[in-house]
């Protein structure tokens, strides 16, 4: 009878569960150093660190831009994932890999954190390179071809989510903090069936809607009917010219690559001009994937100012507004980093 018992506490303990983040951190840190480094120090997970720098890959978008097996990119993610170099966020039945942030108790920090700016050095070139693009096309044409074909639904779909006068006055408040004149150039990027086009068109006197995606553009000119509203038919990655705000309000979620949009966005902004977004914070809602086409379930707050960080911006403003159905909506405000910084948050 003890043996058993005791047979019986071995496979608990073998079979217990690795919480899914996890990192297997020595208390010695000098096995820990090693233990970064090996992790480190094969060319193809440096190639992945690359990757996963702003993006959330799956495992079957991985091997499809490194052209390996499945079981060996398994392996090298399984590798990282211990020594903290990357993280798992599941959403649903997916789970997307993230590059993990240098955590400020870790003993090998400075370490971790110079692996990560000596691999953004290199940059990503040849065969990998072309297949990341063509991920990130791939994703663009399954968000064309949802909205292509469910247009005339979204409006329904949206209002069991989150719709725009729920947030409005975050928003409206956001905006005006911005000190924009009715001169200002406005773009908002992918307006849809959202009464704000129309309000963008009353504050200011140039205004542009842009969407990829001629049903849903349809959809916006019929809303707002304003003589100095320009409809343009397109990507955000082909328009040129500067703007003073543009606007992306509840499409970051449907992009194939957020950080690369924001990135874009921040490029496209006048000396003195604003980046106001706002999107759902992170939920686990997976029918929003088929009722709306979300590609992402909400971003957490820290993800969306740090691809602004990233590009360059700095936070304005931060709001959080909580929906009745367990949802809540991120309102942020960002600006070049030479503007004056004057940032607030707020929940309601």
């Amino acid at each position: 009878m003890h043996n058993l018992k005791y047979s019986n506490y071995l496979i608990f303990l073998f079979v217990t569960p690795h919480p899914a983040n996890a990192v297997d951190t020595p208390e010695n840190p000098a096995q820990r150093y090693v233990t970064l480094c090996k992790a480190a120090g094969d060319s193809v997970r440096l190639d992945v660190l690359r990757v996963l720098r702003q993006e959330s890959m799956g495992v079957l978008e991985l091997c499809r831009i490194f052209d390996i097996p499945q079981p060996r990119m398994s392996h090298h993610l399984k590798i990282m994932l211990n020594a903290g170099l990357v993280r798992t966020k599941r959403e649903a039945a997916n789970v997307f890999y993230r590059r993990a942030v240098p955590q400020t108790d870790d003993p090998v920090r400075d370490l971790h954190a110079g692996l990560l700016a000596g691999a953004d050095q290199l940059p990503l070139t040849g065969r990998p390179a072309r297949r990341l693009t063509a991920v990130h096309r791939e994703r663009a044409r399954q968000s064309r071809a949802f909205f292509s074909r469910h247009a005339s639904e979204l409006r329904e779909h949206q209002a069991r989510i989150a719709e725009y006068p729920n947030y409005a006055e975050c928003f409206d408040s956001a905006r005006l903090q911005a000190g924009l004149d009715h001169d200002a150039r406005v773009l908002e990027v992918g307006p849809g069936d959202s009464p704000l086009l129309t309000e963008l068109a009353a504050a200011y006197n140039t205004v542009t809607a842009l969407d990829n995606v001629p049903s849903m553009l349809d959809l916006a000119r019929q809303r707002a009917a304003a003589t100095n509203v320009t409809f343009l038919e397109g990507d955000l990655e082909s328009l040129s010219g500067d703007w003073d705000l543009i606007v992306l309000n509840m499409v970051l979620h449907h992009m194939s690559s957020p950080a690369n949009a924001m990135a874009t966005c921040a490029a496209r902004l006048s000396a003195r001009g604003t980046l106001l977004l706002a999107d759902l914070c992170a939920h686990d809602q997976a029918w929003a994937r088929k009722a709306c086409g979300d590609r992402w379930l909400g971003f957490e707050p820290a993800e969306v100012t740090e691809w602004a960080n990233a590009a360059g911006l700095i936070a304005q403003s931060a709001s959080f507004v909580a929906m009745k159905n367990g949802f809540q909506v991120q309102v942020h405000a960002f600006s070049h980093a030479d503007q004056p910084h004057l940032h607030s948050t707020r929940s309601r």
